[in-house]
């Protein structure tokens, strides 16, 4: 819809769709669900909104801008980035007066109004986002920022990075491009700001929909023919090569030989999850049926949690799992019996000799050699007992974002 907007033919069309088909940004959150999944499209949305708003001058879509960005931040807060970026980008060209109508006054409104359940949440929650983002900064900030330049000369397959490049240049050169030169300003001041502030390098990837629209569309009119069929051919063998990285395409045997599972922890943390809870549950199977019933599942992740949520009533936990990680801790401990035996996963020692009498190692998670999440292997099990204190002082201290 872009490049047709922007004036692109069959050809442009074509290399974008292969683009947005295989690249590694596309290909990863296509096949499950996740806040980015979404965020993808709503970046993508409101930039085509604005692309259209520039070339036909009606301001009234500012209205649809608005709804599509309050409706991002119900799912994920980083489109506060792509509309600082393209505020930015209109501001520094002439496309600036767009801003002053009183329809863009409306869409910030609009914005507000749809966010505001997700505002006063936070607000209610001691702002735990903004928690989040501190402590995940502090805890990977280092790899994010080696990682962040390499990986946009991949994040749209190796050759489609000729594509957005090819954007930026006609963007800030050529005339007829004058009206879409906010595009490039914004990714600037985008890259700028994640990259200042240690953010993900696919926070970015977000960005780049638009310019590949661009670029597509630059290369239709001024790449021969020939070119244009090798590009297009590189795009698609270079995004095939890759494509079993960042998406299950081959058997879990191949991609565990080859490593894929490690190297994308995405793909990793889709095996194994059933055996991962027999395991746990075959814990819980070894007390006795008095402590059995009123056993308390308490894992160190959400992943170890929501494993257990989705498998273990057919593995005979009945009780749903606990963990003081993100949304897990601000949903509680439920109410366990007072002394209940609990089989902690992945917890750290310390932690549980601090609160319970007696802390017995039972289980290695993976020990068997069954292909789980790379994770989760040498993940250790506990049955604790002889509980010190309440759940109500245990709690705060199990506390961890992310």
């Amino acid at each position: 819809m872009m490049v047709v907007d922007l004036g692109g033919g069959h050809s442009a069309q074509i290399v974008a769709a292969a683009v947005a088909w295989l690249a590694p940004i596309y290909l990863t959150p296509s096949h499950f669900l996740s806040t980015v999944s979404l965020d993808l499209v709503f970046w993508a949305l409101a930039s085509w909104l604005v692309i259209r708003l520039v070339r036909t001058g009606d301001t009234r879509l500012w209205i649809a801008v608005g709804a599509v960005c309050g409706t991002a931040l119900l799912n994920k807060d980083t489109i506060v980035f792509w509309a600082a970026a393209a505020a930015i980008g209109l501001l520094s060209t002439p496309e600036r007066t767009l801003l002053r109508s009183r329809w863009a006054l409306v869409g910030g409104g609009l914005a507000a109004l749809i966010a505001s359940p997700n505002i006063v949440w936070e607000a209610s929650h001691h702002w735990a986002t903004l928690e989040f983002l501190r402590n995940l900064r502090s805890q990977n900030s280092s790899s994010d920022i080696q990682q962040f330049v390499p990986l946009q000369l991949a994040i749209m397959t190796l050759a489609g990075t000729a594509v957005w490049v090819a954007a930026l240049h006609a963007l800030r050169r050529r005339p007829e491009w004058r009206s879409q030169r906010w595009l490039a300003h914004g990714y600037l001041a985008a890259f700028l700001l994640l990259f200042i502030l240690e953010g993900k390098a696919y926070y970015l990837g977000s960005w780049y929909l638009p310019l590949i629209s661009v670029g597509a569309i630059v290369i239709e009119r001024s790449w021969s023919r020939h070119a244009q069929k090798a590009l297009l051919a590189s795009v698609v063998v270079t995004g095939v090569a890759t494509g079993p990285i960042f998406t299950p395409v081959v058997p879990i045997r191949t991609a565990v030989a080859a490593g894929f599972d490690t190297a994308n922890k995405d793909l990793g943390g889709m095996l194994g999850w059933p055996h991962v809870v027999a395991q746990i549950a075959s814990v819980v199977d070894r007390l006795p049926p008095a402590e059995r019933a009123d056993a308390v599942v308490f894992t160190q992740n959400y992943s170890e949690a929501g494993a257990v949520d989705r498998y273990g009533p057919g593995d005979g936990i009945a009780a749903h799992a606990i963990s003081g990680q993100n949304s897990f801790w601000i949903w509680g401990y439920g109410q366990p019996l007072p002394g209940a035996v609990v089989v902690a996963v992945g917890i750290d020692p310390s932690f549980l000799h601090r609160y319970w009498a007696t802390v017995d190692q039972v289980q290695t998670l993976g020990s068997d050699a069954t292909t789980i999440d790379p994770q989760e292997r040498g993940v250790s099990i506990w049955i604790c007992q002889g509980q010190k204190q309440p759940w109500s002082m245990i709690w705060p201290a199990a506390k961890h974002y992310p």
